[in-house]
């Protein structure tokens, strides 16, 4: 009598809990599903794995991002993305509305111009009927940036501008509430713009790069390469040192030099003789 006795609580309080659990998930609002970069889904409550947005793959420094989310619940949801902190001035608010069980897409309007830079979105969501959700949901994001300018955005109050722009190193502060900057050349950041054989000029205040150096004035130069990269060994670390020192260079392998041509330039280079 007392074993069927139990069997029937026993039941009764199986079935309740499935009631109750039923209940709570059709009235709660659950959060949105959204995915990052490589497609996979970002976890609510760990905010990983990273969305990782790359400002090197891009020509400008302000882009729009797009990702993918997914409405699970049976209703409508309006979701605001909102940066935190100092992830403001890199990253706009965004806003959308799914439809019940709806999948979009929605851009991120992000600058990519300045500094690499890690920081927090929130995620807030509401259901259309507003009753109640998880309050808590967050996207860790990671910027690679190109390293030209930092977020027009930028103030006084904004932090960790200081770094590699351009090949220069600058130091930025606050003058009178307003936004400064110094900046001088320095071989690792010369380098890593414009690759190994750059260099600072003696006052510091240039870095010369292969790609940015004006053009020569002391005459013209047929450079012969070893193969079509023009890479072989010293060969490039030799034309940019040419160009430094004024001279405008054609470089070419060797097979695509026509001899009446190189008597065109005022010095020819070979690597095995010169023509």
């Amino acid at each position: 009598m007392k074993s069927n006795l139990q069997k029937l609580l026993f039941l009764f309080g199986f079935s309740m809990t499935l009631f109750l659990s039923n209940s709570l998930a059709s009235a709660l609002c659950l959060n949105p599903t959204i995915y990052n970069q490589n497609g996979a889904p970002i976890m609510p409550l760990s905010g990983e794995p990273w969305l990782i947005i790359n400002g090197t793959a891009y020509e400008e420094m302000q882009i729009n991002f797009s990702i993918d989310i997914k409405n699970k619940n049976d209703q409508g949801i309006d979701i605001i993305l909102r940066p935190y902190e100092d992830l403001r001035d890199y990253i706009d608010d965004a806003a959308i509305h799914l439809n019940a069980g709806e999948t979009s897409s929605l851009d991120l309007s992000v600058w990519v111009g300045g500094q690499s830079y890690i920081g927090v979105i929130q995620v807030y969501y509401t259901c259309d009927d507003g009753i109640y959700n998880i309050p808590f949901q967050f996207i860790k994001t990671y910027i690679i940036g190109q390293k030209i300018e930092p977020p027009p955005t930028s103030t006084c109050e904004s932090h960790d501008l200081d770094g590699c722009y351009l090949g220069m190193k600058r130091e930025y502060y606050c003058s009178h509430g307003e936004l400064m900057y110094t900046e001088q050349c320095t071989d690792y950041c010369c380098q890593s713009f414009g690759g190994k054989e750059s260099i600072c000029s003696n006052n510091k205040e240039t870095c010369y790069t292969f790609n940015t150096l004006p053009p020569g004035t002391e005459g013209n130069i047929a450079f012969v390469c070893k193969d079509e990269t023009c890479k072989e060994g010293n060969e490039r670390y030799l034309m940019f040192m040419l160009r430094l020192h004024g001279w405008n260079v054609t470089a070419l392998p060797q097979e695509e030099w026509f001899e009446y041509e190189i008597e065109n330039y005022d010095i020819n280079r070979s690597r095995r003789k010169n023509v």
